[in-house]
């Protein structure tokens, strides 16, 4: 990934974005997130503004972190 890529605005806050949720994926897999953690999501809408299909694709992202994570809890 290039530095004009990250500063871009529309792929940059995604790239943002996806690397938060990596993050907080890596860390429940190691357990050093406990179950009981809320996750708080950014408002990406402000950050910039994004055409529709990023947004469909974030929500989506979103939306399938927090089903695996519910089901992981579920699991235990």
């Amino acid at each position: 990934m290039t530095l004009s890529e990250y500063k871009n605005p529309k792929t940059g806050s995604v790239i943002f974005y996806l690397n938060l949720v990596l993050t907080l994926r890596y860390l429940q897999f190691h357990n050093k997130l406990s179950p009981s953690y809320h996750f708080k999501f950014i408002n990406y809408r402000k950050i910039q503004p994004m055409n529709n299909n990023i947004i469909k694709f974030i929500n989506a992202a979103k939306l399938k972190l927090i089903v695996s994570f519910s089901i992981r809890i579920q699991n235990r």
